[in-house]
């Protein structure tokens, strides 16, 4: 006499058990889990090595601005960078500074636009950030900064 599961199913197969069934599942969604951990550990140590590296005095790259610290005053960058602007003929469309905070806009014969923002950290600190056209252009960045810093 054949078995309800033979005539259930028509092939004669019985089914997985349902440990197995969900022991491969269990597998692949930790597999899947871990591959995510890893892509996102990743990132972090990215961002994390890239502000330490701002904080170092230095300059990072990242989502298309170059971001970092001059060891001068506000002032004094903000006005390197209106030389820098002319240095490399690129007309300033606005200009704005107060005691903490600047941010000049300039295009370049392309019309791409050239925007540096300033914030005072310290009295002698300025943190700048560079960015070109929509989604950043990172050697017209470096420069932008070379002749803001052969200005200062």
């Amino acid at each position: 006499m054949k078995s309800k599961m033979m005539t259930r199913f028509g092939n004669g197969r019985k089914p997985a058990p349902a440990a197995a069934l969900s022991r491969a599942s269990r597998l692949l969604v930790g597999l899947m889990l871990g591959i995510a951990l890893l892509a996102q550990s990743g990132c972090a140590l990215f961002v994390v090595g890239g502000a330490v590296a701002v904080g170092a005095g230095g300059y990072a790259y990242y989502s298309g601005e170059l971001k970092g610290v001059e060891s001068a005053p506000l002032d004094k960058v903000f006005d390197a960078s209106v030389a820098a602007m002319g240095d490399l003929k690129f007309p300033i469309t606005s200009q704005q500074k107060d005691a903490i905070n600047g941010q000049l806009t300039a295009r370049t014969a392309t019309d791409l636009k050239v925007s540096i923002r300033f914030k005072a950290v310290s009295e002698n600190t300025t943190e700048v950030r560079i960015r070109v056209g929509s989604f950043g252009d990172r050697a017209l960045s470096y420069t932008v900064l070379e002749n803001i810093r052969k200005h200062m």
